[in-house]
């Protein structure tokens, strides 16, 4: 998981946050929660009320636009998919895009 947001950090453009941060990615108008697919079978994302508090918080507070982006690297090659917001939700609700870059184009549109 740490070398998927090293690499959309990259990407995109943006920086990675300190570990007690509550998104993972940061610019100058987005904070990104970034989740990693790898082994599992089910395709949903989910977040605890604790922590769904915390980033209600920091998006208050910060004024930033919150976006959710999953790595699916269950296959051969990974995919990427990205939504406004953060919370739980199935992958098929989210927006698949080609790339990190394109992610970063996701989030500029909407």
């Amino acid at each position: 998981a740490e070398k998927r947001e090293n690499h959309l950090a990259k990407e995109m453009g943006m920086k990675k946050s300190p570990d007690n941060k509550p998104f993972d990615l940061f610019g100058t108008k987005y904070a990104v929660e970034v989740k990693t697919m790898v082994s599992n079978t089910n395709d949903k994302i989910t977040m605890n009320k604790a922590a769904v508090a915390r980033k209600d918080a920091f998006v208050k507070q910060s004024g930033l636009k919150a976006f959710t982006v999953v790595v699916d690297a269950r296959g051969k090659t990974p995919t990427y998919h990205v939504r406004a917001g953060y919370g739980s939700f199935r992958l098929g609700s989210m927006t698949q895009v080609a790339s990190p870059g394109a992610a970063r184009d996701f989030m500029r549109k909407n």
